[in-house]
């Protein structure tokens, strides 16, 4: 069996329906030609017919491999496509900003320790302010 090596390439998304394409015409061409390996008038009983379906085992690997890079490519399409659907979720901005505000104040306006961490506290999504159950 041959080395295989995996490849990594970029094409511009109106280009990728027809390089699908032209890798699924070259599988078809592939499967096409396996219906020659084995002729009907050599003897099925010998060591050719064992060379020949060794080499058509190899050809049909071959061809489940491009099938399957084919997947692969389909695939990962359609998951772009429905990330493009999916809503965004906007992200929240960081609470430490409204933290450092609350204790940028002068010393004279600064809250005590304990009003400033229930302040901070009450920012946050699930802070007691957030908190439907008190």
């Amino acid at each position: 069996m041959s080395q295989r090596v995996n490849l990594q390439y970029t094409v511009d998304i109106e280009e990728l329906e027809g390089e699908v394409r032209r890798l699924l015409t070259r599988a078809n061409s592939k499967i096409q030609n396996l219906s020659n390996y084995c002729a009907e008038d050599e003897p099925l009983l010998s060591l050719k017919t064992t060379e020949n379906l060794g080499n058509l085992r190899a050809q049909l690997s071959a061809i489940d491999h491009c099938l399957n890079d084919i997947n692969v490519i389909i695939s990962g399409y359609l998951s772009y496509k429905a990330s493009l659907l999916s809503p965004q979720v906007p992200r929240a901005a960081p609470v430490t900003d409204d933290l450092d505000e609350l204790l940028s104040h002068s010393p004279s306006n600064l809250p005590s320790l304990e009003e400033a961490i229930k302040q901070y506290s009450d920012m946050l999504p699930n802070g007691p302010a957030h908190d439907k159950s008190s």
